[in-house]
């Protein structure tokens, strides 16, 4: 059985090196369960910004800081786990830094209860990041994106 293809839900909203599209986030990794591979790769992000991530079951708009939490809590909850930093970047030719967060499935909160990632399921993800770059409130929102998992 072939997972799903990953859905994007929200753009990024802008950031002190993105005026357009601020910082993207993408499945790098692979939503199958059996490699416990899941990796989120972010581009346009501040350079060396700390990184945390967070999933829910369900959508939202809600502004935050200088962007927008677009996930939601669903039945489920809204949760947090992994973290990760961003790169230095190449100042002046290329500002804009990647970074990437690694979701070890064995562990919380991603192994048991509410927040477990189970064959079948389908979770939303979003990066919160700092921003602290004379940029607004400190911290912003990555674009989102919705995994269906599988054996």
């Amino acid at each position: 059985l072939a997972c799903e293809v990953p859905v994007s839900l929200c753009p990024g909203a802008p950031n002190s090196v993105s005026s357009i599209a601020g910082a993207e986030m993408f499945l790098t990794g692979s939503p199958y369960l059996s490699t416990n591979d899941v990796r989120f790769t972010l581009f346009g992000m501040p350079p060396n910004a700390p990184m945390l991530l967070f999933h829910g079951g369900g959508t939202g708009n809600v502004p935050l800081g200088d962007g927008n939490l677009c996930i939601a809590a669903g039945a489920q909850g809204l949760f947090r786990g992994a973290v990760g930093l961003s790169g230095a970047g190449d100042p002046p030719f290329a500002p804009a830094a990647e970074g990437s967060i690694t979701v070890n499935l064995d562990a919380a909160p991603y192994v048991s209860g509410a927040s477990a990632i189970l064959a079948g399921a389908s979770w939303n993800f979003q990066a919160a990041y700092r921003d602290s770059t004379t940029f607004g409130t400190g911290f912003n929102f990555s674009s989102a994106v919705m995994v269906t998992f599988c054996m």
